[in-house]
């Protein structure tokens, strides 16, 4: 497994495809390596996701199916094919959690 924590695109550079190319020679490099699964955590601590200002101890299950990334970057890796896998409640405080998304390669 390899993870991948953060990838950052400059602002002026989103949306022109460069986290695409990017994000599949990661993806591409770690295959070759013999990697099985990319990992990508993304805290969320703009409160972007369905997830956020949430008591998730409270039937975390339900949370994660209904999980709606909104404006935060979690959709950009959605859109590649990557899963949620995981949440751990109230990282960065209460009611902002880590999310932890992966793909197979």
């Amino acid at each position: 497994m390899y993870e991948l924590h953060p990838l950052v695109v400059r602002g002026d550079m989103q949306r022109k495809g460069v986290g695409t190319r990017l994000l599949h020679e990661i993806m591409r490099a770690a295959k070759e390596q013999g990697g099985l699964t990319l990992l990508a955590g993304a805290d969320d601590e703009s409160g972007a996701t369905s997830l956020a200002n949430l008591d998730l101890y409270e039937n975390l299950p339900k949370h994660m199916a209904a999980f709606e990334p909104g404006t935060h970057q979690t959709a950009f890796y959605m859109k590649h094919g990557f899963k949620l896998v995981g949440v751990v409640p109230d990282v960065n405080s209460y009611g902002k959690p880590d999310i932890q998304m992966a793909i197979r390669l």
